[in-house]
């Protein structure tokens, strides 16, 4: 069995259910390989853990067509088990509830209601529970492996970054951009963009989210590009901030003091400090600095197999203490209605002894040709 079954057959068993019920496209990836997104339902197979080995081996549901190609890739303790049709999987879950002997099963909580009302209804002697997010948690703390696919992910990005600053000149649409800055990354090796790009031009960068859609790129406009692609299945995500062909006062300082929240977030980050810790020392400095309602998102993520991994603020995982391998995005930003905005973004993978930031593109401020 992998050892990632193995500790999540641990977890479970801490909390005193029979087994687990895996449903999320994501988790049945990082757990047994199985490549299964292509369906717009997401729901076309469950990975049932028992807690406890003795009761029988783990159980992958899949619809018929994808059994093939499960038996390629999983291991060869794993049992798949196939259904006729997505409608018919409950018929089939509940044979495999039986064969175990469940009396008590955890599912996770994106597991659709058409599911759980199902499985309730053909098990009316099995007590249901979600889960609270435990392979998730598990997913937090990477592996070497796994942070060589997001910094590739990441590099990858770096690429695209060079190549958007090269096609950002006065007259083009951010339409226009956003076309060629896709077409770029899927010929670097890019399996897919993991979230919309956001790319403002002028005043729209204080919009934070967004792109410019058929306003073109003026001198001296500023520039926010928010970026990130699947590569090996693993997302990158990254925003820069430039200005086309000068920059004011204002906007230098305002850069600088953004750069250096930056900078203190990487300056921060390291094993046994909480995320609220590093999530206060980054926002710290503009806060002091008298900018901080200004800053108004938050200051990281986590990043993995999703663009948003584990967590979509550190602040909702305050107590949580940072370990070697976790992997969170530093993003602070100021924004000025009317005016302009500025972020700056990077990805940090927590080491030994402080952090790694795993792109390459400049953080410095940038001024590109008019």
């Amino acid at each position: 069995m992998n050892a990632r079954i193995e500790t999540l057959r641990s977890r479970v068993l801490e909390t005193g259910v029979d087994a687990i019920a895996v449903s999320t496209p994501e988790n049945i990836y990082y757990l047994t390989g199985l490549d299964d997104w292509s369906e717009s339902s997401g729901m076309s197979s469950f990975l049932v853990i028992p807690a406890d080995p003795g009761r029988g081996p783990v159980h992958l549901v899949v619809v018929n067509y994808v059994a093939p190609q499960a038996e390629s890739v999983v291991s060869g303790d794993i049992v798949v088990v196939p259904a006729d049709e997505t409608e018919a999987i409950g018929a089939t879950l509940r044979e495999v509830f039986q064969r175990l002997g469940l009396q008590t099963l955890a599912y996770e909580d994106d597991l659709r209601s058409k599911y759980v009302t199902s499985i309730r209804a053909e098990n009316p002697g099995l007590t249901l529970g979600e889960t609270a997010g435990i392979v998730e948690r598990l997913r937090a703390t990477k592996d070497a492996g796994e942070i060589d696919l997001i910094r590739t992910a990441e590099r990858t990005a770096d690429k695209v970054f060079a190549f958007a600053r090269s096609i950002l000149k006065p007259g083009i649409t951010a339409t226009a951009a956003l076309w060629e800055i896709e077409k770029c990354a899927r010929e670097l090796g890019a399996s897919g963009l993991s979230f919309p790009t956001c790319l403002l031009f002028g005043d729209d960068t204080a919009a934070i989210v967004g792109d410019s859609g058929d306003r073109q790129l003026a001198a001296g406009d500023a520039v926010l590009m928010d970026f990130g692609l699947f590569r090996d299945y693993y997302s990158s995500d990254m925003t820069r901030t430039w200005f086309v062909g000068s920059v004011t006062d204002e906007q230098r300082r305002i850069y600088d003091l953004v750069l250096a929240a930056n900078r203190a977030g990487v300056a921060a980050a390291r094993p046994g400090i909480t995320a609220l810790d590093l999530d206060t020392a980054v926002r710290g400095v503009i806060a002091d600095a008298g900018y901080g309602e200004e800053f108004c998102h938050c200051v990281g993520h986590g990043l993995g197999l999703r663009d948003h991994d584990f967590t979509d603020d550190l602040r909702l995982v305050g107590d949580l203490v940072l370990e070697p391998g976790m992997v969170f995005s530093i993003e602070p930003g100021i924004y000025l209605e009317g005016q302009f905005g500025i972020r700056v973004e990077d990805i940090i993978a927590i080491t030994e002894d402080g952090c790694e930031v795993l792109g390459c593109e400049p953080r410095e401020l940038i001024v590109l040709d008019a």
